[in-house]
This record gives structure tokens, C-alpha cells and sequence, in this order.
């Protein structure tokens, strides 16, 4: 029950998307929403407040204890996921920033569920297959959203796929209330206990929300409206306002500058250049089944079922082979893999069957994806201690919505100018999605390479092998 009940944080966090992404056409005909382009901040609102309130939700985590911020999480993500629901109601606004809101929720629960787990199982096979199942779970928690969603939507009302979540949303936060044993933060350890100002010294400087906004709107009311400029200077401002606070001012720096060694950098990079590419491939799918192929909802999240059994299995798969092989390993396997997919998808022409293309993408696409994660929280979390388990978390996590939100705001742009000068129709549309996706290729592309340089940076070295020896592995065991 306490590691279940963990675990569904991110079953959660990844249905919040599939579920808007699978009735993305039906959302869009219920709100009368008349500019197609309005519709990738249904689904960037959500990642975006994610990734902007993570690092606060980790660091309050350390210091109040993680589990009030876990279960607090699930409450409020249950509140926001009702009103998406009653948004019908209102307009396509309330729904945009309940869906924002929303994405506060899973940014609570995703750090404090992995650091209690963290905290709770030493270095060794089981921590390794614990937080490779939970990465293993984003495509369940995709596919099952988007599952609840679309038979909602073809039978019944698709709001009802909201209220649905938000009531196991409140069983979840219940068993988690009694499940989830209460552990001493490791501010409360210290004497004097540090003030909560001088923990959260530079969290409000809103750097990444505002780059990311204007990159966002900017598809929705062009670069030529004032403000979009405006905002992403401020962006860029406060970015370098919040590092000369964290390197030079704060008593108690955000993030631990010290452990972010070359094997920590090289592993955030590319995982942030994985998922920002993957995310990309992941709407334009969607947006390819349900609105060139017009596909029934239904029927797209059966055909994109296929990541469930293959992420599970690389999961399994990676949980072992992490305490075997050094992280650049995966991390080459996972940006081969994503770039493999996407370009599937980039190429794909009108007319073709599902299984000469698409099938085989989403082979690869979980394939990949599956194995970068957790090596990425088995690297963070093993170079932290215990006290910055919520940090460590939150930073990996960061990291992803960040690049997700990033690259979908630009692949937008990118559609959006290819597509300006030409006549409306199908083929335009498919035409820039397929711009929009060649972009995430070479977001991915980049990350491979960057993925070779780390395995020959680590095979330089002195003394440095790629693959752990029986006795090395035994050292690491519980």
C-alpha cells in the first residue's frame, strides 16, 4: 500500500494530460473555439505550472515534511480536476486555468512522493526498480486518461472524465493520509531551526513561467503583439536575477550548486532534450489522428496503447540495468530511440495504414523514454543526501516540464510561420505538423549527441568502466 500509493502520483500527473489530449476536437467543438492554435495551451498550461512550482513544492517539502506536501497535492489536484469538469458551464478560459491550476497538484505530490521513497529505501536493486516503475508509469497514466476520456466522450459527457479523476483522486489522498508514515524534516533537526525565508529565498523570481508563456501566446496572437517581446525579456531578466541570487545572496541556496557534477549536467541535459522532443511527438500525434485523420477518440488510444506493456518492460528492464552500466548508456539508447520515432512520425504521409509507421513509433518512442527517467532520479537522488531528497526530485522534474512546455511553444511557432502563406486545407495542416515535428528531431538529435560526448567523456576517464562488475554491484545492494 505505501509504495502503491506513491506510485500513483505519476499515474496521475501523466492521465491530467492524456485525458485532455484524447478529446482535444470535442473540447475544441464544446467551446466553439475558433483559432486551432488555442488549442496547445490546453495542454502547455498544465506542464508549465508544473514545472514553475516544482522546486518550491520540493524545498517546502524538505522543510515541513514531505508527506503533508504529498497529501496536500492530492487535494488540490482533486479540487482543480473537478472544476475543469464544471468549466462546461463557463468558457474555454476557465477550463485553460483550471488545467493550469491543476498542474500545482501533481508539481506537490511528483517530489515528495519520490523523495519519501528516496528517503525510505537505501541505494540497491529495490530503490532501482521502485523509481523505474514509476517512470514506467507516464505511459499508463497517458493512455488510461486518455482512455477515460474518450469512452466518456463517446457515451456519455466528457466532463464526467474530470469528476471521474477527481474521485480517485480523493480515495488516493485518503489511503495516502493513512498509508504514508509522518518523517521528521531535516530543517526541523536543526538548531535554531533556519527561517523559512532564508530556505525560500529566491523561488519567486518567475523566469521559466514567463519565457514559456510568451512563447505560448505568441502562437495564439503572433510575435508582432507587444507584450509577447515584453514578456520574454522579463523571462530572461528574472533568470539571471534568480542565479545571482543563488550563487551570491541566498544562505540556503534553491538548488545545491555542488552536486551538479559533469555526470549530473550531462544526464539533466539530456533528459531535457528527450522528453522536450518526445512531448512534441506526443501532441502532434494526437493532433494527427483527431484532426487530419479525423480517428475517433476511441479508437487513437487504442492505437496508442502499445507504450503500455513496452514501457512497463523497459522499466523492469532499466531498474536492473542502472546499477550494471554507466547512465550515459541509457541515455544514448533513449535519444536514439526518440529520434527514431519522431522522424517516423515527421515522414508520415497522408493515407497510410497505422501500422507501417506510426505502430513502430510508438514502439520506440516508450522504448526510449522509459529508461532516461529513472536514470535520471537514481542519479539525482544518489547524489543527495537524505535532507535534499525533495530537491533532487524536484530538480529532474523541473527539468522535463520545462523542456516540455519549451518545445511546444516553439514547435507552435514553427507551424505557425510555415503555414501562414499558404492555402488553408488537410494538406496544410499536415504540412506543419510535419515542421513542427522535424523541429523536435532536432531537439533529439542534439540530445544524441550530446549523449556521445558524455560515454566518451566517461570512457576518458582514468579508471572508468562502462559496465559495473559483480563485486561493484554487490557494494551498491541494500
Amino acid at each position: 500500500m505505501f509504495a502503491s500509493t506513491l506510485l500513483m502520483t505519476q499515474f496521475f500527473a501523466q492521465a491530467g494530460l492524456g485525458q485532455t489530449l484524447s478529446i482535444l476536437k470535442v473540447i475544441n467543438a464544446s467551446f466553439h473555439i475558433t483559432n486551432p492554435r488555442e488549442l496547445s495551451w490546453l495542454i502547455a498550461g498544465y506542464s508549465l505550472t508544473i514545472g514553475s512550482c516544482i522546486l518550491l513544492s520540493g524545498r517546502l517539502g524538505d522543510y515541513f515534511g514531505h508527506k503533508p506536501l504529498f497529501v496536500a497535492g492530492l487535494v488540490w489536484y482533486m479540487l482543480w480536476t473537478i472544476i475543469s469538469g464544471l468549466s462546461i458551464y463557463a468558457s474555454q478560459y476557465l477550463f485553460i486555468v483550471s488545467r493550469a491550476f491543476c498542474g500545482i497538484g501533481p508539481s506537490m505530490c511528483i517530489p515528495n512522493a519520490l523523495a519519501i521513497l528516496g528517503r525510505a529505501y537505501p541505494p540497491g536493486t529495490k530503490k532501482n526498480i521502485l523509481f523505474s516503475l514509476y517512470g514506467g508509469l507516464t505511459p499508463v497514466g497517458v493512455i488510461g486518461g486518455a482512455t477515460i476520456s474518450a469512452l466518456f466522450a463517446e457515451f456519455v459527457w466528457w466532463p464526467w472524465s474530470y469528476w471521474l479523476m477527481g474521485c480517485i483522486t480523493a480515495a488516493v489522498a485518503l489511503c495516502g493520509y493513512f498509508a504514508v508514515p509522518c518523517c521528521q524534516s531535516h530543517y526541523e533537526s536543526l538548531e535554531p531551526r533556519p527561517l523559512l525565508r532564508d530556505v525560500l529565498w529566491a523561488t519567486d523570481v518567475p523566469a521559466g513561467p514567463l519565457d514559456i508563456t510568451a512563447l505560448n501566446q505568441a502562437v495564439v496572437v503572433g510575435w508582432v503583439t507587444p507584450y509577447i517581446p515584453v514578456l520574454l525579456v522579463l523571462g530572461i531578466l528574472f533568470a539571471i536575477a534568480f542565479f545571482h541570487i543563488e550563487v551570491n545572496i541566498s544562505p540556503s541556496p534553491l538548488i545545491p550548486f555542488s552536486i551538479l557534477t559533469g555526470d549530473v549536467a550531462f544526464v539533466l541535459a539530456c533528459v531535457a532534450a528527450a522528453w522536450g522532443g518526445f512531448r512534441a511527438y506526443v501532441y502532434y500525434f494526437w493532433t494527427t489522428m483527431l484532426i487530419v485523420t479525423e480517428t475517433p477518440p476511441l479508437l487513437a488510444s487504442a492505437w496508442f496503447s502499445p507504450p503500455i506493456p513496452v514501457g512497463l518492460g523497459t522499466a523492469v528492464l532499466t531498474g536492473y540495468l542502472v546499477a550494471r552500466v554507466h547512465p550515459a548508456m541509457p541515455m544514448v539508447m533513449t535519444e536514439a530511440c526518440v529520434l527514431a520515432a519522431c522522424l517516423l512520425l515527421a515522414t508520415f504521409p497522408p493515407g497510410q495504414t497505422y501500422w507501417a509507421q506510426l505502430f513502430p513509433s510508438l514502439i520506440l518512442a516508450p522504448l526510449g523514454l522509459d529508461m532516461s527517467f529513472p536514470a535520471a532520479i537514481l542519479v539525482m537522488s544518489n547524489a543527495m543526501g537524505k535532507e535534499h531528497q525533495g530537491m533532487a526530485m524536484s530538480l529532474v522534474n523541473t527539468i522535463v516540464n520545462y523542456s516540455i512546455s519549451l518545445s511546444l511553444g516553439i514547435a507552435g511557432t514553427i507551424e505557425q510561420q510555415v503555414t501562414k502563406t499558404k492555402p488553408e486545407g488537410p494538406a496544410t495542416v499536415l504540412f506543419g505538423y510535419h515542421s513542427a515535428e522535424y523541429f523536435s528531431c532536432g531537439i533529439v538529435g542534439f540530445g544524441l549527441l550530446l549523449s556521445l560526448v558524455f560515454v566518451w567523456r566517461a570512457q576518458r576517464e582514468s579508471g572508468l568502466r562502462m559496465t559495473r562488475s559483480a563485486s561493484d554491484v554487490e557494494r551498491i545492494e541494500p
